[in-house]
């Protein structure tokens, strides 16, 4: 499927247009291309401030919506929401998968 049909239905699944679409392809691209013609650059650096803004944002929610929670409590539900599987479970329920572009061995590890 051509790139910019492909990103504009992801932006309307998201419900958000964004604004520089090299960024957008290079969040896409999994570190298993890496090295093959033409990718240079993967979504891994990205991952890394990601799972950061993801923690601070989820911090916010959770400030603000367990006013009287003690640091324990506030613990619990962060690592429940920020965990791997959890943020698995939302890719696949957006269908994210369609949009990653992965090496072959990478995409038929599921």
């Amino acid at each position: 499927m051509f790139k910019a049909r492909k990103y504009k239905e992801l932006e309307k699944k998201l419900g958000y247009r964004f604004k520089n679409e090299a960024l957008l392809a290079r969040a896409l691209t999994h570190a298993s291309l890496r090295g093959a013609k033409k990718v240079t650059e993967d979504n891994e650096r990205l991952e890394f401030v990601g799972d950061r803004v993801l923690g601070l944002a989820i911090v916010e929610l959770l400030w603000e919506t367990y006013p009287a929670a003690t640091e324990g409590e506030l613990a619990r539900h962060l690592n429940r929401l920020v965990r791997g599987e959890t943020c698995a479970k939302v890719g696949r329920q957006l269908g994210l998968g369609d949009y990653l572009m992965l090496s072959d061995s990478e995409a038929g590890s599921g």
